[in-house]
């Protein structure tokens, strides 16, 4: 999964003017800044919770065109949250676990690897790849569009899907 470059989000109570502040770091995915009372965020959070019944679908279709199954949490930071990407997808007595596929920045209730059981009413995004397409992954899209144009083609060069 590391191959797939990821995008992480931290939303903080601290305004931020303009594109998204983000931090580079070495190994890991870009972690991007962004204003809680971000309405274009907020708006691809909300779509995201509506539509998980998709994602559930195609996780438990098996179909083998469709991989990388993810969904992106929020955990508690200092300063708002965190949210990081869950991989690994397994279902248990009925209920979704992930494994935190993301060294964390802020948080220390989590660490890279381990299991978290995925609470459908906080999830922040979804997606999966079908056919090399991303499905889903509407806060990547999001900030992939507000990305400056040498980001968004080396984005699209490591990202290992097409976006539409």
């Amino acid at each position: 999964m590391k191959n797939l470059l990821l995008l992480l989000l931290v939303l903080s109570a601290q305004p931020i003017l303009g594109q998204a502040e983000k931090t580079e770091r070495p190994v890991e995915p870009t972690i991007y800044d962004v204003d809680s009372e971000d309405a274009q965020m907020n708006e691809a959070i909300k779509k995201s919770r509506i539509t998980f019944g998709e994602f559930l679908v195609a996780f438990r279709s098996k179909n083998p065109s469709q991989r990388n199954f993810s969904v992106k949490m929020p955990f508690a930071t200092e300063y708002g949250a965190e949210h990081i990407w869950l991989t690994n997808m397994e279902i248990k007595d009925e209920k979704l676990f992930g494994v935190v596929d993301n060294l964390p920045q802020s948080v220390n209730t989590v660490r890279l690897g381990d299991v978290v059981e995925i609470d459908s009413e906080k999830i922040t995004d979804w997606f999966y790849i079908d056919n090399e397409k991303l499905i889903g992954g509407l806060t990547i899209r999001l900030l992939r569009d507000r990305m400056s144009k040498s980001d968004k083609k080396r984005f699209d060069r490591t990202f290992g899907a097409t976006i539409d």
